[in-house]
């Protein structure tokens, strides 16, 4: 077990105990430290708040936790983490998460000897801590970690977005905090600032969300919490974003009472298993001119960007740009089961999607398909389950979802080739909007660099999944889907893998009615199709 030692600190909040400081991992030789805090006449394990400072990821320490520590004096019902993470003159993006992963980790394996209860966990954080913040809640799932709620004082959201603002244009320049972070540009690491951006990780499956920021920030503009907070109402996920008229970046208008009980709310129902309570109208003591105003979020699965359709194209504002493909709908007006279909390297939407429609109509399926950066039209962004496509799959699954002729409750994922590293990528990612999944030639990668998913992301995965592969498959080799396989098997995943003698690797061409009945019984045993 790692080291531990007690200090004092924040004495000027006496309603805690002295903290207890511990070593919570090594990177390149440094110890790696967190500060825990419980209220003084606290009993029992305590759920945790990981406070994660700002500071541009540039500087702050684990000692800057004063919000925190005015949380649990005013409610005191919690413990509180404070830590410390490598900063960017020590390392790029994406040490600082990695860091705060393996806290929580810690805290999870190592939280009782210390009085904390290290499953439930809720993590907060202004600036650029706040950025981390939500980047541990929209990525929990996949990580394996026990994040419940997420409070996010006015931090980045987008790195990836060409914006004319002047804040963000200062903090991309040589030196400045995002340049700093990322290694160059955003234009120069595109993929780095895709991977550095909470907003295009979001899912259903997301904690629920406090969200608070300052209309006037001059550092971090509003619209980054706006962006935020509208992807996680489009996904269906619970947020609330709280803006503090005239507020700039941080100030006492931002801890004040009707704050920080907010944050509580939150807490207590996240830490209780409960759905967040509907919160009051928040008003500031008279004292603070500046009082703080509730931005009510869209209803949840309700799309914050409008969906058009002409046909059977479809197309919308996606936060990295404008994203579109194939759809089909049953006669009838629903609510129908819905499947969505991800194409391979070369294909595109129209082409495979109705390819798969000429079946999955007569089951009585919706079938929606997104036009993804591996179709051969030059589209940057990285082939299979590159940050990119993942994003493009996550926001065609959440529109398919609000869809008013669509069941949300009974989608399922099928994807070929390319098409389907994106659809055991989704899995993992957003596999609690998903009822199954089905791949055709398809699995995970050897090793790291491949554009399929590792062993490590399929782990995630909890809903059931078929997998076809031809046994003369000389694209995808059959070995990749027998890797997939046995990651299931050994977290419990319920999966079915089905070897089709004398195949290829376009199986729905060339086994149509075994491809296509084969994936029927599968939807049909979990319930999407009679």
């Amino acid at each position: 077990m790692r080291h531990c030692l007690l200090l004092v600190a924040c004495a000027a909040l006496a309603a805690a105990e002295p903290a207890t400081t511990c070593t919570y991992a090594t990177a390149a030789g440094r110890e790696l430290q967190l500060d825990l805090h419980r209220p003084a006449a606290a009993t029992g394990p305590l759920p945790v708040a990981v406070w994660i400072h700002g500071g541009g990821w540039r500087s702050g320490a684990r000692r800057d936790c004063r919000p925190a520590l005015q949380l649990i004096a005013r409610h005191p019902r919690y413990a509180v983490a404070s830590l410390d993470y490598r900063l960017t003159g020590e390392a790029l993006w994406p040490a600082q998460l990695d860091d705060c992963r393996a806290a929580l980790r810690w805290l999870r394996e190592h939280g009782a000897e210390h009085g904390v209860d290290g499953t439930r966990i809720a993590v907060m954080g202004s600036s650029a801590g706040g950025h981390l913040a939500a980047m541990l809640g929209t990525t929990a799932a996949e990580a394996g970690l026990p994040v419940v709620a997420v409070v996010d004082w006015f931090g980045p959201a987008d790195l990836a977005t060409p914006s004319d603002d002047p804040a963000v244009q200062r903090a991309v320049r040589p030196g400045q905090p995002i340049h700093a972070l990322l290694g160059g540009t955003p234009q120069e690491r595109p993929e780095a600032a895709r991977a550095a951006s909470p907003v295009r990780f979001v899912d259903r499956g997301d904690p629920p969300f406090l969200i608070i920021h300052g209309d006037a920030d001059p550092v971090v503009p509003v619209a980054q919490s706006r962006s935020l907070n509208a992807a996680l109402a489009a996904a269906g996920a619970v947020s609330e974003l709280v803006e503090v008229p005239g507020g700039g970046h941080g100030g006492p208008a931002f801890t004040d009472a009707a704050v920080l009980d907010r944050a509580a709310r939150l807490l207590d129902a996240a830490f209780a298993g409960r759905p967040p309570a509907a919160a009051a109208p928040a008003t500031a003591p008279a004292a603070q001119p500046a009082a703080t105003s509730a931005t009510a979020a869209p209803s949840a699965g309700a799309p914050a960007r409008r969906l058009e359709r002409d046909g059977e194209r479809w197309s919308l504002d996606a936060p990295g740009g404008r994203i579109g493909g194939f759809i089909a709908l049953p006669p009838g007006r629903g609510p129908f089961p819905a499947l969505l279909v991800s194409h391979g390297k070369g294909g595109a939407a129209a082409g495979f999607g109705r390819q798969v429609a000429t079946h999955a109509l007569g089951w009585g399926m919706a079938v929606m398909a997104c036009d993804y950066t591996h179709a051969g039209n030059g589209s940057p962004g990285g082939d299979g389950a590159s940050t990119e496509n993942l994003h493009r799959a996550q926001a065609t699954l959440a529109a398919l979802a609000a869809l008013p002729e669509v069941d949300p409750a009974r989608i399922a994922a099928y994807g070929h080739s390319m098409g389907g590293f994106v659809t055991i990528a989704l899995a993992a990612r957003a596999g609690g909007a998903l009822r199954a999944a089905a791949v055709t030639g398809s699995g995970l990668a050897a090793g790291e660099g491949f554009p399929a998913p590792t062993a490590a992301a399929a782990a995630g995965i909890r809903i059931p999944v078929l997998m076809l592969h031809g046994d003369g498959d000389r694209v995808v080799p059959p070995e990749r889907s027998l890797l997939l396989e046995r990651v299931l098997g050994q977290s419990g995943t319920p999966c079915r893998r089905t070897i089709l003698a004398g195949a290829g690797h376009n199986l729905l061409q060339e086994r149509p009615v075994e491809v296509a009945t084969t994936l029927r019984a599968w939807f049909a045993e979990h319930g999407l199709v009679p």
